[in-house]
């Protein structure tokens, strides 16, 4: 038996290494979300200053088209890596790698084709880490603390990735050197990130989502013992047999996992949660795409919109993210999302008005529509993500696929909008444009009405 001297020595390790590995998913989730926030926040501003017509900027939405397809090799991330390395950095650092790369060519090429390919090559690695890293995070978050933590860092870590290539870069720097400044200091940053995730030691995987070749036990006790219940979606989630699985080709076990959560996304009782998480961002992100061009239309400086949408935007956004946090876990998931969403409408309204009003003599309400917007949306955000997590099936071998697909959705649903937001713009004007916006910002709540309530909620305030 240890001593208790020995015992606080290790529980004091194992804090320390819990810490560190959540720093390490934050910086990966700030990285992610770096060329993200360049090409939605920052790109159309710049393109749009070089007169590119508003149908045109619509295209702009087709560069994170990788973000959409995460699911089509969600299975291979989860079935093909280097034990010597790790399941999940056996991914990570090469798409850390090939995001460098394309930092290198966008800051030394002139050409906007040759631009916006890099872009497009980030997104796709940036896609491709994302899913090593959400299985990364669900190897890491053990208990509902640091599920809660990890929860945060996954939504404020992205929102900080974009806070810096959307609103602080391009309030730094001038125009002409705007390209070069914003890709050399992300190389720098995917540089200090792939050291740490190198020195990170990944744990041997040993519950039922390692598909090694070696063929490791499966084992949910973790889960039990850190007093997590299973979630009642794994029961429609089939568990593959380990000798089954040690017998598999990687093909047949890429089959498996795609079948498995297929089968679950088709579930009558899991449509709601599919169809909120798709529409969830979709006034929002109409908004998002062609607010900045609109401010720039009204003549209001680059540097201001820059400032008050970018910077000052994202970081109102990661407050929102930290309360909806709260009010997830307080209002019980259901109510949450319908607070939050008649919350989101009133700033979805002053962007009409400003449309019908003018920017002239109104920019108390340009700033208090982007505070409200940006704090409501964020907290939206890490409540829908909250639920996505509640409802991913813990303990199974399909886990980071299965949330993969859920994000993969939600993808799919903001990308689908902010590829049509500069078509509908030009055909309706602003006002009627943000209109829409509006009236669609209300499908979100009406679907959160038609939620279930998570079983483990009632049981916990029955508890109470």
């Amino acid at each position: 038996m240890l001593a208790p001297s020995t015992l606080k020595t290790r529980e004091k390790a194992v804090g320390t290494s819990r810490w560190f590995e959540l720093i390490v998913l934050l910086l990966l989730y700030v990285v992610q979300g770096l060329p993200f926030g360049f090409q939605v926040k920052t790109l159309p501003m710049l393109l749009r200053q070089d007169n590119v017509s508003l149908k045109n900027l619509s295209f702009v939405g087709l560069l994170s088209l990788p973000w959409a397809l995460k699911l089509f090799w969600a299975p291979f991330v989860d079935t093909m890596f280097i034990p010597r390395i790790g399941k999940r950095k056996s991914w990570i650092l090469p798409s850390l790698i090939v995001i460098g790369c394309a930092c290198f060519v966008e800051a030394l090429s002139s050409n906007l084709e040759h631009r916006l390919a890099a872009i497009f090559v980030m997104n796709l690695a940036a896609s491709i880490g994302d899913v090593a890293t959400d299985g990364l995070a669900v190897d890491v978050l053990v208990d509902d603390k640091t599920i809660a933590l990890g929860n945060t860092a996954q939504v404020v870590g992205f929102k900080m990735g974009m806070l810096v290539t959307g609103g602080l870069l391009p309030w730094l720097f001038p125009s002409s050197s705007i390209w070069k400044m914003t890709f050399l200091s992300i190389q720098l940053l995917v540089c200090m990130v792939f050291f740490l995730v190198l020195v990170l030691k990944e744990e041997r995987q040993t519950n039922a989502c390692d598909y090694s070749n070696d063929g490791s036990s499966i084992n949910s006790q973790n889960q039990e013992n850190n007093g997590l219940q299973k979630n009642p979606v794994s029961n429609l989630v089939g568990v593959v047999d380990q000798e089954e699985r040690n017998q598999m080709g990687t093909f047949q076990k890429v089959w498996k996992v795609c079948k498995s959560v297929t089968s679950a996304f088709f579930k009558p009782k899991y449509l709601p949660l599919l169809l909120l998480v798709f529409t969830y961002k979709s006034g929002e992100m109409l908004g998002d795409v062609m607010f900045k061009p609109f401010l720039i239309d009204m003549g209001v400086k680059r540097e201001s919109v820059a400032f008050w949408s970018g910077m000052f935007g994202t970081l109102i956004s990661a407050v929102g993210s930290l309360v909806g946090g709260i009010f997830f876990g307080e209002l019980h998931g259901k109510r949450a999302l319908l607070v939050i969403g008649c919350i989101r409408l009133i700033p979805q309204a002053g962007r009409f008005l400003l449309s019908w009003l003018g920017i002239e003599g109104n920019k108390r309400l340009m700033i208090g529509t982007i505070a409200l917007e940006s704090f409501s949306g964020g907290a939206m955000t890490i409540a829908v993500f909250s639920l996505m997590m509640a409802m991913t099936p813990h303990g199974t071998e399909v886990s980071a696929t299965f949330y993969t697909g859920l994000t993969m959705v939600e993808v799919m649903g903001k990308s689908l909008f902010a590829s049509v937001a500069g078509m509908l713009a030009e055909v309706l004007g602003y006002s009627g444009f943000f209109f829409l916006a509006f009236a669609l910002s209300v499908v979100p709540i009406v679907i959160s009405a038609f939620l279930e309530d998570n079983p483990n909620d009632k049981k916990e305030r029955k508890d109470a």
